[in-house]
């Protein structure tokens, strides 16, 4: 059914920068037409030549040019009834659509996170973050007129050293580094995602096991937080 809606309203698109080609002019059709293409086409490098960014909430902004191509798309159909049938066939479908994305689909709780993280930690810890684009919502919601631990994304500093990689795994040529990172500290703050794309052996969370204990843990809709002394 989806995949139907979908066909059928890109179609009723096309149609309808066609409509736009005929009374406005190409120019304005390839405007609108690169207004939708054109953020999706820079997500997606950006995803595979930097770091995974491709996330659907993030183009919903695209759906204004989009809705004007299939209003052009409906104007072409001369039979009155026929256009404001599938008008109400379509509002049906983008408001069930609407309704299950904000039903199903939560923002990660970012501030949560950060408020718990620096209420209780120190300024002789330190925050791991795994992968190291998990620095981007901890930085903007953090307070930086507070003091705060020490906060290192891993392996690297996003968005990472290697060009032409969308992310950095971490692997055994990182346990000095982190070694390194963790002597000194009295409590050790790990914060991941999606370990088994970045650290699928769990390297991080086994070599503190194997050095501290495991004081506490925390998941916050598939971010979970871990607390070693």
């Amino acid at each position: 059914m989806k995949i139907g809606i979908f066909l059928v309203v890109t179609i009723l698109a096309g149609v309808g920068l066609w409509n736009i080609r005929r009374h406005c002019g190409v120019y304005v059709s390839i405007l609108i037409l690169c207004s939708i293409i054109g953020p999706i086409l820079l997500e997606l490098i950006f995803s595979v030549t930097i770091t995974p960014i491709f996330v659907d909430r993030t183009l919903i902004y695209i759906s204004v040019p989009f809705y004007v191509s299939i209003g052009a798309g409906l104007m072409t159909l001369r039979d009155l009834k026929k256009r404001i049938f599938l008008f109400i066939i379509i509002i049906f479908a983008f408001l069930y659509g609407t309704t299950n994305y904000y039903r199903d689909n939560q923002k990660e709780p970012w501030n949560e996170i950060v408020h718990l993280v620096t209420n209780q930690s120190n300024l002789e810890d330190i925050v791991l973050l795994v992968p190291n684009n998990l620095e981007l919502p901890f930085s903007y919601y953090i307070d930086n007129n507070n003091k705060k631990p020490e906060i290192v994304p891993l392996p690297n500093p996003f968005p990472g050293s290697n060009p032409g990689i969308s992310f950095s795994v971490l692997t055994s040529k990182d346990i000095p580094k982190i070694n390194k990172l963790t002597a000194n500290k009295i409590s050790v703050w790990v914060i991941t995602r999606r370990e088994d794309l970045f650290d699928p052996n769990r390297i991080v969370i086994n070599l503190l096991l194997n050095q501290r204990d495991l004081i506490s843990k925390w998941h916050f809709r598939g971010i979970s937080i871990y607390k070693f002394m």
